[in-house]
């Protein structure tokens, strides 16, 4: 044990201004989502979130360096869970995406997007800076298409951008060559065009897309969701609305998820909204500032991989939430009605805060 624990001293490590501005999106999504739904669903969310927040507080008196020991136990854990899922799970709202214990549901997505980040990580840092050798290339080829693959059959668009989106981020900083990386992009918008007319891309998937180019061709289905969100925004104005009853979630369907951002601005109005965004920006930046300083490049693409998930995330929810973007069932970050994404994300900002607190060598207790 004296190789896992620390001493207390080593606390004061802890980039507490990123850390509670965690804590701070997770509580103001507890009261954003009692203004979405009610007591009971305000009331589970806050008990994820402390559920979360001690699994955090676990996760830090673990040195990183151990959990680099054991990401392929975690990530091929996670792969077996998300064919558990898709084979044995009942559907919910179209997909095989949660498992259900009790009168809770858990999602495997969620925690692949961790473990994904950590894989990837790992591969590059033992690389030894010879990233673009085939035999490395190979390796992350496989390690990323398999959990796409695994989400993309259950079907979840949001995640399987998610991740993507990630592992490219990762890729990129890392230094892998333009021309592969600019391949790979090119290989992947092909295909989507190559299956789009046949029955391997879900016909809600296709809709999402039709109706966001042209809302007024699905005016009854996701066109309707957006629109009657951007009115909720709207009446929201500056300073927010006043009241007992939400227009949004009249019209809405379940906005405490995908479309909590529309709650948002209807109550908190555009200074709300603004504030919301400051505090993704002060996590972000808290994140890079902890990436130049890590001891290593698993502990800096890491902390990379955290940004571009936190970046696209926030772009993806808000802006399909206003119209800017097709509905692709993405998650405002720390905010959204959750259990898996709170508890998923907490982690990922654990092994941050754990990457920070131990840029330097440790002194352990005897």
């Amino acid at each position: 044990m004296k190789h896992i624990l620390f001493k207390f001293r080593q606390t004061r490590k802890i980039d507490f201004i990123l850390l509670i501005s965690v804590i701070i999106l997770c509580l103001y999504g507890v009261i954003n989502i009692f203004y979405a739904t009610n007591f009971s669903s305000a009331r589970k969310q806050l008990l994820f979130v402390v559920i979360s927040c001690i699994t955090l507080y676990i996760i830090l008196f673990i040195d990183y360096s151990y959990i680099k020991k054991i990401i392929p136990i975690i990530y091929f854990f996670n792969i077996g869970l998300l064919i558990f899922t898709k084979l044995f799970s009942d559907k919910i709202n179209g997909a095989n995406a949660w498992i259900q214990i009790g009168n809770f549901t858990l999602q495997p997505a969620e925690f692949m997007k961790i473990s994904l980040i950590l894989m990837i990580s790992k591969t590059i840092d033992e690389s030894s800076d010879k990233i673009n050798d085939k035999k490395y290339m190979y390796k992350l080829a496989y390690y990323i298409l398999l959990p796409l693959i695994s989400i993309i059959i259950q079907p979840d668009m949001g995640m399987t951008i998610v991740c993507f989106i990630m592992s490219i981020g990762v890729l990129f900083i890392s230094g892998v060559n333009i021309k592969i990386f600019f391949a790979g992009l090119l290989l992947s918008i092909f295909s989507i065009l190559l299956v789009w007319d046949t029955n391997l891309l879900p016909e809600y998937w296709k809709s999402r897309i039709v109706s966001f180019l042209n809302p007024s061709l699905d005016s009854m289905g996701n066109g309707l969701q957006v629109s009657q969100s951007k009115i909720g925004i709207g009446i929201g104005g500056i300073i927010g609305r006043n009241g007992n009853s939400s227009y949004v979630s009249q019209f809405v369907p379940e906005p405490q998820n995908d479309f909590i951002f529309s709650i948002i601005g209807e109550y908190w109005g555009f200074l709300g909204s603004i504030l919301l965004l400051i505090v993704y920006v002060i996590i972000i930046i808290r994140i890079l500032k902890i990436a130049r300083s890590a001891k290593d490049k698993f502990g800096e693409l890491f902390c990379i991989g955290m940004v571009f998930y936190i970046l696209y995330s926030v772009f993806q929810n808000i802006g399909m939430t206003i119209g800017l973007i097709p509905v692709t069932g993405i998650n405002l970050p720390f905010v959204s009605y959750g259990g898996s994404s709170i508890l998923s994300n907490m982690i990922g900002i654990a092994i941050v805060l754990n990457i920070n607190m131990r840029k330097q060598s440790i002194v352990f207790v005897d």
